[in-house]
């Protein structure tokens, strides 16, 4: 194979590994933790603000079913930001096994706390309230987004 060629592309001159400094290292962590604060931040107020409303135009019941179908999901994904920020702090980082164990682990997490729901016996739980609650907090990210314009980070 040409050696000037990298996987059918063509190679201008030798292709270096980047070589980051302690200091842009440092700011790519710090970026790193106020786009992740920012992402649940977003999530939690969509979520509280959801239920706030349908508190007010729907009845007390749909307010805490959507205010539980949102914890549902905000709770094991704080615990999930919480790790992903501390790993910004060691200079390894969180790899991509850990990241997905995390992600996969909240996600069971999160279909247990609706299942604990489930067995709450109550009168009170709206699933629609819920679903709804749970379906605003994991597009509470697109709030962020349309606030800035896609640059998450502005908003910190």
């Amino acid at each position: 194979m040409d050696s000037n060629f990298m996987h059918g592309f063509p190679v201008e001159g030798k292709s270096e590994p980047v070589r980051l400094t302690s200091a842009q290292k440092a700011q790519i962590a710090a970026r790193s933790r106020r786009g992740l604060a920012t992402v649940l931040l977003a999530q939690a107020v969509s979520g509280f603000l959801l239920s706030l409303l349908l508190w007010l135009f729907v009845g007390w019941g749909a307010g805490l079913s959507a205010l539980c179908g949102s914890m549902s999901y905000l709770a094991p994904n704080a615990v999930f930001v919480a790790r992903l920020v501390l790993s910004t702090f060691s200079a390894k980082g969180s790899g991509p096994i850990m990241f997905l164990l995390g992600n996969g682990l909240k996600v069971v997490v999160a279909i247990a706390l609706l299942w604990a729901l489930s067995r709450v016996d109550g009168e009170w739980v709206n699933w629609l309230a819920v679903v709804a609650g749970l379906v605003v907090t994991l597009k509470g990210y697109w709030v962020a987004v349309l606030l800035t314009g896609g640059r998450v980070t502005k908003l910190m």
